[in-house]
């Protein structure tokens, strides 16, 4: 399996346990998120620690979660969608850590994420989010975690724009997503989070996203009746795997069919 996108973990310049952090912006017991330097560059880094064994096991076979952040990204941004720039991964071991995973990407200048901004007074206009959403979908990937802290506001005092950022759950398909489950969930889980934020989108404005008024009430009737908690994420995830899995088998398929008819 090739891994695009690795990077040694030499080439960072610093000791994984004590990171050269210009400003950290996380720091949890699992989960460390820092700005720094990169291949002199600004970069946003971000460490998953304390990865269980068994985990570290299964994602050498399949694809560890920062490759697979690191792959959504560079597929987005191969189809013009407006995300963060990838510029590497790496996976590791040391005492201070544990087994950890290790995602690079470009610091987006004079961003911040749309929920601090909310947080602040910020009332954006929102319709250009529902278009960036119909993007990704168009470009085959679905979120799963689609949500004010996952996007970033750009220049938001003067010409603002949105980038998406943070893909942990996303699912790459060979084809369009849109009028899907999984992309109606990423639309629920979207217009939710807007509206508990005191930001409601409007059918109108959810309906730039390329559906119909009662397409986007019924978009917004799901976001009402959507049940959080680890079980139900959990209970999204396998669907999305399942349906993923399904897309790949009937994409192989039609590729063999077209090579025995040639």
């Amino acid at each position: 399996m090739s891994r695009i996108g690795r990077v040694s973990i030499i080439s960072l310049g610093f000791p994984i346990e004590t990171p050269d952090a210009q400003q950290w912006l996380k720091t949890e017991r699992r989960t460390w998120v820092w700005v720094g330097q990169y291949a002199d560059k600004p970069a946003v880094f971000k460490l998953y620690r304390h990865r269980e064994p068994w985990h570290t096991l299964r994602c050498a076979i399949t694809r560890y979660r920062v490759e697979r952040e690191d792959r959504a990204m560079r597929h987005l941004s191969a189809h013009g969608v407006a995300c963060s720039e990838p510029l590497g991964w790496a996976r590791g071991h040391c005492a201070e850590h544990g087994f950890y995973e290790l995602l690079i990407m470009g610091l987006a200048p004079r961003s911040v994420d749309l929920q601090t901004l909310i947080g602040k007074g910020y009332r954006p206009d929102v319709t250009a989010l529902f278009t960036l959403a119909r993007a990704m979908h168009d470009a085959g990937v679905c979120s799963q975690v689609l949500c004010s802290r996952n996007i970033l506001v750009v220049d938001p005092e003067r010409t603002p724009s949105f980038m998406l950022i943070d893909f942990p759950r996303a699912r790459i398909f060979p084809s369009s997503v849109v009028g899907t489950r999984m992309a109606n969930h990423d639309l629920a889980m979207l217009v939710e989070d807007l509206t508990g934020q005191g930001i409601e989108p409007s059918p109108s404005q959810i309906s730039c996203y390329g559906m119909t008024r009662n397409e986007a009430l019924a978009i917004k009737a799901a976001a009402a009746n959507r049940r959080g908690g680890k079980i139900a994420r959990r209970l999204i995830d396998v669907e999305s795997r399942f349906h993923h899995l399904l897309a790949y088998l009937r994409f192989k398929t039609r590729v063999g069919e077209t090579h025995q008819r040639e």
